[in-house]
């Protein structure tokens, strides 16, 4: 990717519940972009789905899903 990855400080911001779900293979954004994203904001949970490259809703649905409505569930916690 040609732009640079979000800083440290602009996720720090971040005040909402938030889920990063990445892809073990992508080519695109690498891992290590997700697991610093999901370190700098704070409370965030990383998912990180293995098998499939950039688009992780298309490529692997249903984990995709799973991912999803397991964080909600712990929200409602």
């Amino acid at each position: 990717d040609h732009r640079p990855p979000y800083s440290v400080q602009d996720l720090s911001a971040i005040r909402v519940p938030a889920l990063f779900v990445w892809c073990r293979e992508d080519e695109i954004t690498p891992l290590k972009w997700g697991e610093e994203f999901a370190a700098a904001v704070p409370g965030a949970r990383l998912s990180v789905l293995n098998g499939c490259g950039h688009f992780p809703n298309l490529e692997k649905p249903n984990d995709f899903n799973q991912a999803v409505l397991e964080f909600l569930r712990q929200l409602k916690k």
